[in-house]
C-alpha cells in the first residue's frame, strides 16, 4: 500500500511540470491572440484579413499563428516557390542562351542565305549583350545579308502582357518571350510642333547603353480616351503604336511595357547593326532549322545572381521566365515544348507537393510566378511549409538565404527592439493584399522562419471589378495598404522582442 502511495506521489511530481508548461504555453497562446485582436483593432482591419505562422525552420515546429490554414493573396511572396524550386531543379550556375544561327554561304562579305535570333528565355537580356552578338557577327566577316532575317521564339510562350486583366500601360505587366531586352520597358518621349502630328521616339535602355528601337512608336494625334487612361496600345503590321490621351501635355515622356518582346529585340538588333556598318533585312518570325549553323551566342549570368536581382527589385518577368524554365525542367518536357504561365505554376505546385507529401496543399493555387495576379492564394502553413524546406538546404546549391533580400522592415525593427535583428524575407504588395514571408534572426539570436498575409478579398474582387472601367478608388487602396503594413511591422516587432 505506501509503495503504491508512493508511486502515486511520484506521478504527481513527474505530472506537475508538465502541467505547468501546459498552463504557460496556454497562457501564451492567449496573451497573443489578445495581442492580434488589439492590433487589428488598432489598424480598423477584421480577424480574416490576417494570416500568419511563426515556426522553428529547423523542425518545422509551430510557434504562433493565426489562420494558418486559410488561403491569402500572396502578391509577389509567390516568387519564393519559384526561387525555391528554381534553385534546386535548374542550379544556381544555370545560364539562359541567345544565338545567332545561318544557312547558306558566305561570299566576300555577304551572306547569302538566312540569319536567325533565337531566344532562349533569357529575362536580363540588355541593349549591351546585343551589341556583343553583332561583334561576334562581324567577326564572321560579314557585314550584309542577302536572305531574310528571322526571330525565333519559341519553345516558350508569346505574351503581350504578364496579366491581361493588370493595366495595358503598366511596366509591371510587360509582354513575355523567349526573346527579351531590358525587362521588355521602353521610354516613350513625344512632343509635338505648332499645329502638327505628334513626334514620338521610344527607346530602350540598360544601366549601361540605350538604343532607339523602330518597332515602337505613337499615333499622330491625340485622341480621346477613358477617364483615367492616358494609354492604350494596338498591335499594327507596322509594329507597337500607342495611342495618347488628349489629356496628355504636348510633350513629355512615359515609361511602357513591350507588347512584342521578340520583335523589339530583333529590330534593335538591327537598328545596332546600321550603327556598327552591320545591315540585315527588315526582320519577321521563324523557326531556326535544324541545319542551321551556329555563329554566335551570349549566355545570361548565373541564375543565382539573377534571383538576387529578381527578389530584391520583385521583377515580374525575370519570375516568369525563370519558373516557366525550371516548370519545364521539373516535368522533364522538351525544350521546344511551351508552357502557359498557369500551366508552369501549377507544375512547380506539384513539385511540392510531391517533396513534402504531409503538408495540407488544399487551397494553394498560384496563377504564375510573379504573383501578379489577385487569383493567386495561398495559407501560411503552405508558404511555412515550403520556407522551412528551403531552410534545411543551406550550404546546397539550393540554398536560399544567398538570394534573400534584408526586408526594408529590418531597420525599423532594429531600431526598437533591444538586440541585433535581421529579416531576411521576400515582400509582396497589391491593392488589398500584404503579404511579408521569410526568417528573422530575433533578438535572443535565434532564427525563426514566419509567413504574414493581409488579405481583403471581396474588396479586392470590387476593385478588380472597376479596375477594368478605369473607376478604382487608389487612395481608399493606398489607406488600407498602409494599415496592412503597420500591422505588419507590430507583429514583426513582437516576434523579433519574444523568441
Amino acid at each position: 500500500m505506501a509503495e503504491g502511495m508512493l508511486s502515486g506521489k511520484a506521478s504527481k511530481l513527474l505530472l506537475a511540470p508538465l502541467l505547468a508548461l501546459a498552463l504557460w504555453a496556454a497562457a501564451q497562446s492567449a496573451a497573443a491572440a489578445d495581442g492580434v485582436a488589439a492590433l487589428l483593432q488598432e489598424q480598423k482591419l477584421s480577424s480574416e484579413n490576417l494570416g500568419f505562422l511563426v515556426f522553428d525552420p529547423e523542425s518545422g515546429a509551430w510557434l504562433e499563428s493565426h489562420n494558418p490554414t486559410e488561403a491569402f493573396i500572396p502578391a509577389s511572396t509567390a516568387k519564393l516557390p519559384m526561387a525555391i524550386s528554381a534553385l534546386e531543379i535548374l542550379g544556381p550556375q544555370h545560364r539562359f542562351s541567345t544565338e545567332l544561327f545561318m544557312t547558306g554561304e558566305v561570299a566576300g562579305v555577304t551572306l547569302h542565305g538566312d540569319l536567325y535570333l533565337k531566344g532562349g528565355g533569357d529575362p536580363y537580356l540588355a541593349t549591351e549583350d546585343l551589341l556583343s552578338l553583332l561583334s561576334e557577327l562581324g567577326d564572321r566577316t560579314f557585314s550584309s545579308v542577302v536572305g531574310n532575317f528571322y526571330y525565333d521564339a519559341s519553345g516558350y510562350p508569346e505574351l503581350a502582357a504578364i496579366n491581361p486583366s493588370q493595366p495595358a500601360d503598366a511596366t509591371y505587366n510587360p509582354g513575355v518571350s523567349a526573346l527579351n531586352l531590358n525587362f521588355n520597358g521602353i521610354q516613350l518621349n513625344w512632343k509635338t510642333p505648332e499645329d502638327g502630328p505628334i513626334s514620338a521616339r521610344a527607346v530602350t535602355s540598360s544601366d549601361m547603353m540605350a538604343a532607339e528601337t523602330p518597332a515602337i512608336g505613337a499615333y499622330p494625334e491625340f485622341v480621346p480616351l477613358p477617364a483615367g487612361q492616358f494609354y492604350r496600345h494596338l498591335a499594327t503590321e507596322a509594329g507597337e503604336r500607342w495611342q495618347l490621351s488628349e489629356a496628355l501635355p504636348r510633350e513629355g515622356g512615359e515609361r511602357l511595357p513591350v507588347k512584342n518582346p521578340a520583335r523589339n529585340a530583333a529590330a534593335t538588333l538591327r537598328s545596332l547593326g546600321i550603327v556598327e556598318g552591320i545591315y540585315l533585312p527588315e526582320p519577321k518570325p521563324g523557326r531556326t532549322p535544324h541545319s542551321a549553323v551556329w555563329i554566335a551566342g551570349h549566355d545570361s549570368r548565373p541564375l543565382g545572381e539573377m534571383l538576387r536581382g529578381i527578389l530584391k527589385f520583385s521583377n515580374n518577368l525575370g519570375a516568369e521566365m525563370i519558373g516557366l524554365a525550371a516548370a519545364k525542367a521539373a516535368a522533364h518536357r522538351p525544350q521546344s515544348a511551351v508552357l502557359g504561365l498557369a500551366e508552369s505554376a501549377e507544375l512547380i505546385g506539384a513539385w511540392f507537393r510531391g517533396l513534402l507529401p504531409d503538408v495540407d496543399w488544399r487551397g494553394y493555387a498560384l496563377e504564375n510566378h510573379s504573383g501578379l495576379s489577385s487569383d493567386s492564394r495561398i495559407t501560411p502553413a503552405q508558404m511555412a511549409a515550403i520556407l522551412g524546406y528551403a531552410y534545411r538546404q543551406r550550404g546546397t546549391a539550393a540554398d536560399l538565404l544567398p538570394v534573400l533580400p534584408d526586408a526594408r522592415a529590418s531597420g525599423e525593427v532594429d531600431q526598437e527592439v533591444n538586440g541585433k535583428i535581421e529579416i531576411l524575407a521576400k515582400s509582396g504588395t497589391i491593392n488589398y493584399g500584404r503579404a511579408l514571408a521569410g526568417y528573422i534572426t530575433a533578438a535572443s539570436g535565434k532564427r525563426i522562419g514566419f509567413a504574414v498575409f493581409v488579405s481583403d478579398i471581396p474588396r479586392r474582387r470590387i476593385y478588380d471589378q472597376r479596375l477594368a472601367a478605369h473607376q478604382t478608388d487608389d487612395a481608399a487602396a493606398r489607406s488600407w495598404l498602409r494599415r496592412a503594413r503597420k500591422l505588419e511591422r507590430a507583429l514583426l516587432k513582437r516576434w523579433a522582442a519574444t523568441y
